[in-house]
Order: C-alpha cells, then sequence, then structure tokens
C-alpha cells in the first residue's frame, strides 16, 4: 500500500487509546463535556526530497499532531488533570508503539506544552506529535 498523507493523519486520528472517550475529526467548535477526554488532529507537515542527480523522489516524510483536550483550566481541577495527562501520555505512547509498524512511524513525542481554548473556554491539553514516513 503506497503511503499517503490522508492515510497516515486518519490512522493516526482514529487510532484507539486507553483513555480517550472521543476522536473528532478536526478541532471541534462545540462538544459535550462528557467527551473529555477527546483528541483531534492538526497537519502541519509533508514533504519529499530528491534524491540523486536523476531527479528520483525519496522516501514521503509526514508529520502530523493530534491534539488532546484534558479537561477544563481550573484551579480545583489541576491535579486531576495532571493526573490524566500522565496516565494518557503512557496510553499514547503505548498505542502509537503498538501501531508504528502500521502507520511507518519514525519518532513521536508527547507533551503538555499549551492549552487549548474552544467556544472561548480554555482547557488543558496535550500535543502529540508524530512523524513517519513511506
Amino acid at each position: 500500500m503506497a503511503f499517503t498523507y490522508a492515510s497516515f493523519v486518519n490512522t493516526l486520528a482514529t487510532l484507539p487509546v486507553t483513555g480517550i472517550r472521543r476522536a473528532y475529526p478536526c478541532k471541534p467548535d462545540v462538544f459535550n463535556p462528557t467527551d473529555m477526554p477527546f483528541s483531534y488532529p492538526r497537519i502541519p507537515r509533508q514533504q519529499r526530497e530528491v534524491i540523486g542527480l536523476g531527479y528520483h523522489a525519496g522516501l514521503k516524510t509526514a508529520a502530523a499532531q493530534l491534539v488532546v483536550v484534558i479537561g477544563p483550566d481550573r484551579l480545583d481541577l489541576e491535579i486531576q488533570n495532571f493526573n490524566r495527562s500522565v496516565a494518557l501520555i503512557d496510553a499514547y505512547d503505548t498505542a502509537i508503539g503498538d501501531a508504528a509498524a502500521a502507520l511507518g512511524v519514525d519518532r513521536w513525542s508527547i507533551e503538555q506544552t499549551e492549552e487549548v481554548e474552544i467556544d472561548g473556554d480554555v482547557y488543558w491539553a496535550l500535543l502529540v506529535t508524530v512523524e513517519a514516513s513511506g
């Protein structure tokens, strides 16, 4: 099967991960709070390099990000959000590791580096970045 960016992103976006209640196909404008934690993909990069003097194309390389919305950014939920984040980092590490060969994964990283705003409210979020080639 040929490596396509669409199949890579779709497979990554629908990857079954323990603890994720819903996988949205894109950032939702509104959502049901019972869907948290949920994920949605962002598409940062796809590239292909020329190899050799004959201008032959090399492997396609791609990177996609999943934003994982944990819970509302409120002081009374800090410990709960932190514990969920740690559990989901383990869950994503396992799920991506299990699917690495099928996705053509070269590397991945998971970090709690950003908050996400949806419909005017701010939420804790993880950023899962996966790089693949094929």
